[in-house]
Parts: structure tokens; sequence; C-alpha cells
């Protein structure tokens, strides 16, 4: 099958119809390119294609390190990560295959997830899937991490996209300006950046104080304006004991503490320090707080439910549906169990039921 086949041109083919009975439709877009969700009716699948932009599909060094980290980590299995299945170039230029994930991004999201409940569910869930990542090999990472990057799905669950991004645009060398352009926090240090486990963790502590205060934050106000937005959190009448406990995890996350974690790993360890006070209760009800829009669908014909390369399990997992007292409540799902090849498994999930506080 060639790569034009399988990655058509939706742009220009008739009634939405392009490539061998392949139909196409374009769908989320931001500073790398516009995917576009892809129904494939011989093989009943649907994959999402990323067209890069033409500053990153004509770059050679882009293109090597993207395939080279798609071999290594693209197919690793883990309920929190979508599988990348190829780097395919076609007349339009580069483009990434991946597993679509039904849902919406996280930066979607904001304000109506704003507060602890949901910062602390992306910190529970997402940590573990870094975590993979960075036990594949030395200095390997998502390296792209944000907002942008992370979706809930219909089911509540959270699911990590696009994590091959990261040494691909660590070969373009950019300046941190051009990041932070491109919506991605930069690591600290001396120019050329280096793109490993710990810009993972500052990363992900971005997008939980973005979460925390409920609003899209500028990727340039870090390292500077961070503990003043860690102060506007903290004075939002949260509970002081979980807006400390939540603030002394994340400067840990974010490389602005002296016990600065070093992987996912340390951080999710630590993560366990957490529930012991947490004001955040388990509800069953608020789903409605996703309020999911009907989402592009390859025309004419409705895309199938994956069932091939997603983690098989056959009993039902029970809803897990965290609120914030000051906000509308917020239904979020626990991951199925996971399918990781690694050394040792991450503890188990440990957000807990404060029912004897309601």
């Amino acid at each position: 099958m060639n790569a034009s086949a399988r990655v058509p041109n939706a742009s220009t083919a008739p009634d939405g119809q392009a490539g061998r009975g392949r139909h196409a439709t374009a769908g989320f877009s931001d500073a790398f390119g516009e995917r576009h969700l892809v129904f494939d009716p011989a093989s009943g699948s649907s994959i999402e294609a990323l067209r890069f932009k033409k500053e990153f599909s004509d770059s050679a060094e882009f293109e090597a390190a993207l395939r080279a980290r798609v071999a290594q980590v693209g197919h690793l299995q883990h309920p929190s990560l979508a599988t990348v299945q190829s780097v395919e170039r076609t007349d339009e230029g580069l483009a990434l295959l991946s597993r679509h994930v039904s849902g919406r991004r996280v930066s979607q999201l904001l304000p109506k997830a704003q507060g602890p409940a949901f910062a602390l569910e992306l910190i529970r869930l997402v940590t573990p899937a870094l975590a993979a990542i960075q036990r594949t090999g030395d200095g390997v990472a998502h390296g792209a991490l944000s907002a942008d990057r992370v979706v809930v799905t219909r089911d509540g669950r959270l699911v990590v996209v696009e994590h091959v991004l990261g040494s691909a645009i660590d070969a373009l060398k950019l300046s941190r300006a051009r990041l932070n352009d491109l919506g991605l926090v930069a690591p600290q240090g001396q120019e050329p950046l280096v793109f490993d486990a710990r810009s993972d963790m500052t990363q992900l502590g971005f997008i939980a104080l973005e979460l925390l205060l409920g609003r899209r934050l500028n990727p340039a106000d870090y390292p500077d304006k961070v503990q003043g937005m860690f102060d506007e959190y903290v004075s939002g009448g949260s509970s002081p004991i979980l807006a400390g406990k939540i603030r002394g995890w994340l400067e840990r996350a974010m490389q602005i503490s002296l016990r600065s974690f070093m992987s996912a790993r340390d951080a999710h360890d630590a993560f366990g320090d957490l529930p012991d006070e947490m004001d955040v209760r388990i509800s069953e009800s608020g789903r409605s707080l996703l309020e999911f829009p009907s989402e592009p669908t390859p025309a004419p014909m409705p895309i199938p439910t994956i069932k091939n390369d997603r983690v098989v399990d056959e009993r039902k997992p029970q809803s897990i549906h965290v609120v914030d007292e000051r906000k509308p409540k917020l239904a979020v799902a626990p991951a199925p169990p996971a399918h990781v090849h690694a050394p040792e498994p991450l503890p188990a999930p440990i957000v807990q039921q404060a029912a004897s506080r309601s």
C-alpha cells in the first residue's frame, strides 16, 4: 500500500472521498500541522494523520529523528498512550499516522475543568504513561507534552497522543522563544535545549497548573512567573492543606525545587503523599461536564469502534467521578489495565474515595 493511498488528500477529493475508497475529514490543528481523520473501509479501522507544516516537513533532520523514535516507542502498549503506526511522505509532505482516540483535548475543556480534581487525575493517569516511555531507553521522553496532546475520551480516560514528537523537535535545535511559539514549555538550561525525562515533568506540571487555574497559560512565563501563578491558585479558596501539597508536588515537577523529580517514576511515587488529606470526593454524577459535541467523521461511512489495537478487557471498568466542591462536577473514569512491557509495574492508582468526609 503506497503512502498517498494511506494518507488521502481530503481537501481535493469530492464528497470527502479520496484515495482507493478511503475517506478523510479535517480535525484538530495547531502549530505543528493539521490532523485528518482517515477511515479505511477495507480494513474497517480509523487513524489520525497529522500532516506537518512545511517548516517540519521540509527538514531532513526532523524526519530522520521522527522515524527513529517511532521505530523505538511508537508501538508501545499502554492504556494512556495512543499507538503510533508509521511516518509517511506523500505529495503533500510528511505525515504521522496514529491510532485515532475519540474525545476532546484537555485544552478544549478549559475553563470547565478548573480545580484540583481534574489536575490530580491528570497527574495520576499520565505519569505512568510517561514512565513507560522513559523506561525504553536513556534520554527517551515525550518532549512535546501540552494540553493539546492529552485527550479525554468519551468514557473518561486520559490518553497521551503523539508521544514521538520530542526527539524530532529536539533535532531542529529551536530557540526557547520558538518553542514557546509552538505552545511548548522549554526546559531550563542553556541552549541548545535538551528534552529529557525532566522536561516531561515540567510540561506535565504546566498542564496541571493550567487546570488548577482554568485557563491556557503562556509557556514563555515559565519559569519566571510560575510562583505568582501558584500564589493565585492558593489564594483562590481551595483547601490550604491540599493546595500546599499540590504546590509542593508541582514545584518538584517543574524543576524549581531543590528536590526536583528526575523522572516520571519519581513523580508518581511522590504523588502518593497527596491523598491523605485530599479535599476531593468521589461522585456518581457530572459526566455532562465533558459535553462532547459531534466530532468530524470520515464521510460518508461512520467510523467503527477500534478493537484491534486497544487494550482488551471483558470486565467493564467502574467509572470514577471526581468533583471539586467549588466547581461543576467532573466525571473521570480510571484507565483500563495496562499491557506495558516494562521491568516492573507502577504503583496502583492512588485517588481514593473520601466517603467519610461527605
